[in-house]
């Protein structure tokens, strides 16, 4: 947990100079386009370490997009819009921190380890119920 928290610090350095010599939109772009392929990379069967490694460059490179769409947004859209923005995505973003925790346990069990009591039944009139006991219903 602790190596993977450090991703968010690890780019900084690296995505202050490409916002300096490639610019606010190139930089994005390459940081979305590599965010994407280790999302995709994601979801290969891989041990321990290269899942934290995966997770390591997952988080700089959030962070760095997250960095670079915050400096660019005050450049383009007005305060009201760009308030709007960002007040929705920190709340979309605390939504995700309080869904991560289940969702952590899902590669585990595609991958063949022990599978979370709420994941994986057969029975879908079972399902639903165990989904609603997830979300509190």
């Amino acid at each position: 947990m602790i190596i993977s928290t450090l991703g968010e610090i690890a780019l900084n350095p690296l995505n202050i100079l490409g916002i300096n010599f490639l610019g606010r939109r190139l930089s994005l772009s390459i940081t979305m386009g590599c965010t994407a392929l280790f999302f995709l990379l994601l979801n290969i069967c891989t041990s321990s370490a290269g899942l934290i490694g995966f997770l390591f460059m997952l988080r700089a490179l959030v962070a760095a997009n997250f960095n670079t769409i915050y400096i660019y947004t005050a450049e383009v859209y007005p305060t009201q819009m760009r308030a709007l923005g960002m007040g929705t995505s920190g709340s979309l973003c605390r939504i995700g921190a309080m869904v991560a925790p289940f969702i952590s346990q899902v590669p585990r069990s595609v991958c063949g380890a022990t599978e979370p009591e709420w994941v994986g039944n057969k029975d879908p009139r079972k399902g639903i119920t165990r989904v609603s006991t997830l979300f509190g219903t």
